[in-house]
This record gives C-alpha cells, structure tokens and sequence, in this order.
C-alpha cells in the first residue's frame, strides 16, 4: 500500500507532501505557496531501493536534537529604511539556511529562502509599515529572530 506524507516545513511553514509516484520511486512536492494557488512543485525526487523483509513505504523520520546539538542564535539588525527598498541584515552561523519573513501592515506575510546569505534587500511601498524577521534551520533546530519595525509599525508574531 503507498502511503502520502503530510508534514509542515519547519522554516518556511508550508505544507509538505511526500508520496510514492510509483514503487521504489519518492517525490517531494511543497504546495501553499500563497492564497488561491493550487499548484504544486516538485523540489527533489530520491530513488530508494527496497531490501527484503521492507515493505514499499519506508518510515518517514527527522534528525532530533541532542544534547551536543549546539542552539542556533541568529540576530537581525535594525532594518535600514530607503523609501523604496530596505536592506536587511543579520548574524548567525554560516552553515544554515535562512528565510526573510516581511509583513506589510494589513496584509499576510512573505518568505523568501535566501540560503546562506546573511544579507537582504527587499522592496517597499513608501510611506507603508512593514514588520521584518528572519528564520534559520541547520536541518535539525529552528529559530525566529523577534520582528523589526519599520516606519512606526506594530509587530506580532
């Protein structure tokens, strides 16, 4: 029997699913990119070879914390505000993958993966305030960092 695997996405909080398109052959589709959009991307597809005794659906697991596991810290700085675009920048550890989070007053949050850069410039609307964040995993943890105003704005997490 194949099964499909639903499960959230640690940084970027998208739906992800996981399903074997034929035996032996997994695919990985994120889906939720934004409000209306239904369709889905596939990211990677693995090929697994079956031994015997397995059966055609492996279990699905994730690397848990231990106590060597070092805490991820990650710091945004103050956003630095140009009318038209701001530029963001942070600190943290250069082996993790980082995603910008902006939320413009009224509206629902953007991501952007940015890898492991640890600088962003992101388009504004002027005169309109926005609240900026960025998340971080290394595969096993995950962090926030607390939001950043700009222009007066009122940030929630």
């Amino acid at each position: 029997m194949m099964r499909n695997w639903r499960f959230a996405c640690p940084v970027t909080r998208k739906t992800v699913l996981w399903r074997p398109p034929q035996p032996g052959t997994y695919q990985l589709t994120l889906s939720g990119h934004g409000p209306g959009e239904t369709r889905t991307q596939v990211i990677t597809t693995l090929a697994v070879v079956n031994r015997k005794g397995q059966t055609d659906t492996p279990p699905l697991s994730a690397p848990t914390p231990t106590a060597s596991t070092p805490a991820l810290v990650v710091k945004l700085n103050p956003p630095a505000d140009h009318s038209t675009y701001v530029e963001l920048s942070w600190s943290g550890p250069p082996d993790v993958d980082y995603v910008v989070v902006v939320a413009q007053a009224g509206k629902r949050a953007d991501t952007k993966l940015v890898y492991k850069h640890t600088k962003y410039r992101v388009a504004v609307v002027p005169g309109i305030q926005y609240c900026f964040a960025v998340q971080a995993t290394d595969g096993i943890n995950q962090i926030e960092t607390d939001p950043r105003p700009i222009r007066d704005a009122q940030c929630e997490r």
